[in-house]
């Protein structure tokens, strides 16, 4: 009998304690079920490529005139502006206590016709925008993006991307589906589309 009762009371001490921290793990950001429903997703940033990359070639390599320079971790200078809206509520770097910042990667291949002017460019983006609660991280969002701008007569007369994208930490569940519209002109740049997944709690209203 002593032993059920020793058995008993340790259960329903355990049984408190777990009701009492309970408040205490819903109330760190993200903590919470991440909701399913489809949310309207809008990325604006500004900034522009450094020229800047890890590696670089041609092809073919001992052409005078190459017909592709492949251009891997191009460099980004991150503007003044970053917005990230989700639903009707806009995070951008000064919002409270929730805020964002951005930065990206890129991959290019620069396409040339014969005479030397371009033909299109193939990019491919890494977006990560990590979303803040004070000055704490909590989770990121990674777009992966491929995008082709097509030229005519050597200008700029084309653009199409899609974008994909997933969160991390507090964010893990979240799932973006949208396109990249580009320039907006540049070097202003806007990702628009949907996104699931985003925790509830993560708002400034």
């Amino acid at each position: 009998m002593r032993k059920i009762k020793k058995l008993l009371i340790l259960s329903l001490t355990f049984l408190v304690i777990t009701l009492l921290a309970t408040p205490l793990v819903s109330a760190v950001p993200g903590a919470e079920k991440n909701n399913d429903k489809f949310q309207y997703f809008e990325l604006i940033c500004s900034g522009v490529g450094s020229e800047t990359y890890d590696k670089t070639w041609l092809s073919p390599p001992d052409s005078e005139i190459p017909n592709v320079f492949h251009g891997r971790g191009g460099g980004w200078l991150t503007g003044d502006v970053v917005e990230l809206t989700v639903g009707d509520e806009t995070f951008d770097t000064d919002t409270d206590p929730y805020s964002v910042d951005y930065a990206t990667t890129f991959d290019i291949e620069v396409f040339r016709n014969n005479d030397g002017s371009i033909n299109k460019y193939n990019l491919r983006l890494a977006d990560v925008v990590t979303v803040y609660y004070e000055d704490e991280a909590v989770g990121t969002l990674v777009l992966k993006i491929t995008s082709v701008v097509e030229f005519t007569d050597g200008a700029p007369s084309g653009y199409r991307g899609t974008v994909m994208g997933y969160g991390t930490d507090a964010l893990k569940g979240v799932h973006i589906s949208a396109v990249d519209l580009g320039g907006i002109p540049p070097p202003m740049y806007m990702r628009v589309g949907t996104i699931t997944g985003w925790p509830e709690q993560i708002t400034n209203s």
